[in-house]
């Protein structure tokens, strides 16, 4: 049998910098591959090079005075074709990929025409068009929001629209480059139980994912990658790798005085749609919050509403605590050319595992790695009240670790820090006071 995925000896350089170093993977008919590493291990790179997103790219030999930003070395064949020459237009018909950051890869003005779009590309009649989309977003979990525009959909809605659009193509291998992140736990259940049957009907799954636990999949075989490495591999039968640990917030007690911030709305909306009502938040000093829903229950729509930024609705806000919102989509705060100058400041950086990337072009790392970049530059602004909408995308638990104690330290007793998550477990990690969403509204 010949396998689907055939990776051997892959080499990317990322501006000079290995971002793989000798990857080999075999993927054959109705195997389910797991990819597991550590934030900026190299598994989006692996990704983007199996769906052609590096197409084009030169060979080290090819300009030795003058090496372009991206150079790629060794053997790779997806569904037959070679993605360092087909390009992502043509790879579109034989693999199919999820990116971390939705987002970037939603262009239409609805998310039926999200799903349409591929098969609607590749010539496809009517008939099948309508059959294919059909099928996608119900398995997506998207059919209630086929007639929603994208963009005013949650980051969880969001991976699952982009989940339909590649699902729709039907193609022979399906690449997912960590997609629990923006899920909460329904949605997960969901997305586990689809890719079961994808491979009973003999597609190859590869999922790139450092919380494998949370897809409850048994997967063939185990590729443990760090620093662009294949350092294990793991067959099926085989303990899994394990799972880091991150203690949990130590809390503070709340400090007396006038609270830092308060935010209260009748309602608020995202767009066209109405996501919450009856809402009221009190923000002290050295406070721990956290605020749980599913996705498109308002999260980001109530972040960005405390923050400031957010008008839509009938909402009031009163305090003089400095407020700083990191959003889930970390890329669109990145403003400098450099992880130092973005974070200007070298202990902050060392602190959230980045010290050693002060040179690096933000850009050219990893989701979870912006996030905590776009983090060390909100605590530079010496905030009094934190907002961190979804910052556990990306991010494995080490990270995570991080990410707590260096805003634990750098907010004090008299700061206060806000998570917006769907991850109950990070919740109760990360705050000694939980809020949860519930019918549009939010409570204790």
């Amino acid at each position: 049998m010949e396998p689907i995925v055939d990776v051997v000896g892959l080499r990317v350089l990322r501006r000079g910098v290995p971002a793989l170093d000798g990857v080999s993977l075999k993927a054959y008919p109705g195997q389910i591959i797991l990819v597991a590493g550590s934030s900026g291990s190299g598994k989006s790179t692996l990704a983007s090079a199996m769906c052609g997103l590096f197409a084009g790219s030169a060979s080290a030999a090819d300009d030795a005075f003058n090496p372009p930003a991206t150079v790629v070395e060794g053997h790779i064949r997806v569904g037959g074709l070679d993605p360092l020459r087909s390009g992502p237009a043509k790879m579109a018909r034989r693999v199919g990929l999820l990116f971390q950051n939705p987002s970037s890869q939603l262009f239409c003005l609805t998310v039926r025409a999200e799903a349409e779009a591929g098969p609607r590309c590749a010539g496809l009649g009517e008939d099948e068009i309508s059959s294919r989309t059909g099928d996608a977003m119900e398995a997506a979990g998207v059919t209630h929001l086929a007639s929603r525009r994208p963009w005013e959909l949650s980051s969880g809605e969001q991976q699952r629209a982009a989940l339909a659009a590649a699902l729709a193509m039907r193609p022979a291998a399906l690449v997912l480059d960590e997609p629990t992140s923006h899920l909460d736990d329904p949605s997960c259940e969901r997305l586990s139980e689809k890719l079961r049957r994808l491979a009973a009907d003999g597609a190859c799954i590869i999922v790139m994912e450092h919380r494998w636990d949370r897809l409850g999949l048994k997967p063939d075989i185990t590729l443990e990658m760090e620093a662009g490495r294949v350092v294990a591999e793991r067959r099926a039968g085989a303990p899994p790798p394990p799972l880091q640990s991150c203690a949990p917030c130590p809390g503070r007690r709340v400090q007396g005085g006038p609270p830092l911030l308060e935010f209260s709305c009748e309602s608020l909306a995202r767009g066209s749609a109405r996501v919450l009502g009856g809402t009221s938040v009190r923000i002290g000093p050295g406070q721990r919050l956290a605020v749980v829903g599913p996705n498109g229950s308002g999260k980001s729509t109530l972040a960005r509403a405390i923050a400031g930024l957010e008008g839509s609705g009938r909402s009031s806000r009163r305090g003089s605590g400095r407020v700083m919102l990191v959003q889930s989509n970390a890329a669109v705060q990145l403003l400098e050319d450099t992880v130092g100058a973005e974070i200007g400041d070298a202990e902050t950086a060392e602190a959230l595992g980045l010290g050693g990337l002060l040179e690096r072009p933000p850009t050219c790392l990893s989701v979870g790695q912006q996030m905590r970049v776009v983090i060390g530059a909100a605590l530079a602004s010496r905030p009094d009240v934190l907002i961190l909408d979804d910052p556990s995308i990306g991010q494995d638990a080490r990270s995570l670790a991080r990410m707590l104690d260096c805003t634990d330290r750098a907010l004090g007793d008299t700061g206060a820090r806000v998570i917006m998550t769907h991850d109950a477990r990070f919740a109760a990690l990360g705050a000694d006071e939980v809020y949860n969403v519930t019918d549009g509204a939010i409570g204790q």
